[in-house]
Formats: C-alpha cells, sequence, structure tokens
C-alpha cells in the first residue's frame, strides 16, 4: 500500500462513516456495523499519523495499544 498522508487516511475514515450512515438508511446493519468498525479504525491510525505514529501497515490489536498508550494514557498525565 502506498504512504498515505494523515489528511488521506482521515479520508478513509470519512468514507467509511458515510457508508455506515446509507447503510443503516437501508436497514442494512450488519454492513453499518462493518463499516463503522472500519471507520474507527482509520481514525485512530489518522490520528496516530497526526502525531508522527505512523507505518504502511497495522494490525488491529497493534493499532489499539499504540492509540491507547501515545493518546489517551500520555495525555493523561
Amino acid at each position: 500500500m502506498a504512504h498515505l498522508t494523515p489528511k488521506e487516511i482521515l479520508g478513509r475514515a470519512k468514507e467509511f462513516s458515510r457508508t455506515a450512515d446509507l447503510a443503516v438508511k437501508n436497514n442494512d446493519f450488519n454492513a453499518s456495523a462493518i463499516c463503522s468498525y472500519a471507520a474507527l479504525f482509520w481514525a485512530a491510525r489518522a490520528a496516530l499519523a497526526y502525531e508522527g505514529l505512523d507505518r504502511p501497515t497495522w494490525k488491529h490489536s497493534e493499532l489499539r495499544s499504540k492509540f491507547t498508550e501515545e493518546l489517551i494514557k500520555n495525555r493523561s498525565r
């Protein structure tokens, strides 16, 4: 995958969020749940990228841990 800027990563989050909304309007709740999860994944990735902490690929567990460590725990100190 090509390197994405933080703005491009956030754009993907917004795209998945819009798709989740459309799925709800069509009573497709399973698709909405999947797209909502993807939107949150990409939004977390964007937040880390804005802090200079991005890489080409993330495992979901690694992203969750890094987000918690860098953007929640370190911010509350």
